[in-house]
């Protein structure tokens, strides 16, 4: 018989399972206490639980997380990628980064939310395979639980690996709800941050469903038409569509809203750029990450120099946008913005039992 992954069942899932078997509600309590406070491996472990219950969670749930089979780590700062199979097989990559490029300030984990995706954006390697599958709730925390075995204090998760999160909507509200939830990890909702190329329904869901959570907006171009031919998803919600769900959204949250600008050289780099840009953001609370190409196999886009990075930068702050060029961590290892995308190719193999 197949088992469910324990790491995909809400507490209230949990619950009612107990509630079938003529459990009390508080052995739920117990185990998710064992999963996520106290980072129980095996069901033995538990050993508040009788004997009985533990082999009868061994009948209907597997407790295995999903195997690390590959570590690179960037000499130059300090950033992690892992190789992540998941159980049937398919494989996402997740990045762990040195906050401040200090270890001893703990970490934040990039993780993906599908194996690939389907909106194609032109600098981003993930979107040249196509979507193969979402991630499942588990299996999205189970990427911020590797990194806890690896012996990385998490501090931050951004949702800014492979896929796009909000196209995967129940499962990523499934993993906040485990992240944040009480029983589970009990984090503050403000240690996530959650990127979306646009998706403007999801956008005012997520105002709704998950306060406290931050937005990061990939916007990238300042016009529809220039949007739209870096990502094509732009043609369906064109900017004055998404500029209304996220004041609809600063509304509901009162917090400033992230954009990710990627600069391109000669595309979306250029002084009526930079101008545009000011007064596309006028008057909303935010603040702009600009992120300096990150060069990918066969793209015929490439960074600009320091000097046009700088004239962007004065233009956006003579304009009152609060602006930060972000440190493309883990480039050395294909860690950076755009670059994920899992490869097929001989590894050495190293198990979650082996970190």
């Amino acid at each position: 018989m197949k088992r469910d992954s324990i790491w995909n069942q809400s507490f209230e899932d949990l619950a009612r399972w107990c509630r079938h078997e003529g459990l009390p509600a508080y052995r739920a309590r117990q185990v998710f206490n064992w999963l996520y406070s106290r980072n129980a491996a095996q069901w033995q472990e538990m050993t508040d639980l009788p004997q009985s219950l533990r082999q009868r969670l061994d009948e209907c749930f597997s407790v295995d997380l999903p195997h690390i089979i590959h570590r690179q780590t960037d000499p130059e700062d300090g950033t992690e990628k892992l190789l992540i199979q998941l159980t049937d097989g398919k494989q996402v990559e997740t990045v762990v980064i040195p906050r401040d490029g200090k270890e001893d300030e703990g970490f934040t984990v990039c993780v993906s939310t599908q194996v690939g995706c389907t909106f194609a954006c032109r600098f981003c390697a993930t979107g040249r395979m196509g979507l193969v599958r979402d991630l499942q709730a588990g299996e999205i925390v189970a990427q911020v639980l590797l990194a806890q075995r690896l012996g990385k204090a998490v501090k931050r998760v951004v949702l800014m690996g492979m896929g796009e999160p909000l196209h995967n909507y129940e499962n990523v509200s499934g993993a906040f709800n485990i992240l944040c939830g009480k029983e589970g990890l009990g984090w503050s909702p403000r240690r996530i941050t959650c990127s979306t190329v646009g998706l403007v329904p999801e956008i005012y869901r997520l105002a709704q469903d998950a306060p406290g959570v931050k937005l990061a907006v990939s916007l990238h171009g300042t016009t529809d038409q220039k949007r739209s031919e870096i990502a094509p998803i732009a043609q369906v919600y064109t900017l004055d569509r998404l500029f209304e769900a996220l004041r609809y959204y600063h509304e509901r949250d009162k917090r400033r809203i992230s954009f990710e600008y990627l600069l391109i050289r000669g595309v979306n780099d250029g002084i009526r750029d930079a101008n545009r840009l000011v007064e596309l953001l006028r008057g909303l609370v935010c603040h702009v990450n600009l992120i300096p190409n990150n060069r990918i196999p066969k793209s015929e886009y490439t960074r600009p120099s320091g000097q046009v990075v700088t004239r962007f930068v004065e233009i956006l702050e003579k304009g009152g946008v609060t602006v930060t060029v972000r440190a493309s961590k883990g480039r050395g290892i294909s860690g950076a913005c755009g670059q994920l995308a899992t490869e097929s190719r001989s590894r050495e193999s190293i198990t979650t039992m082996d970190v």
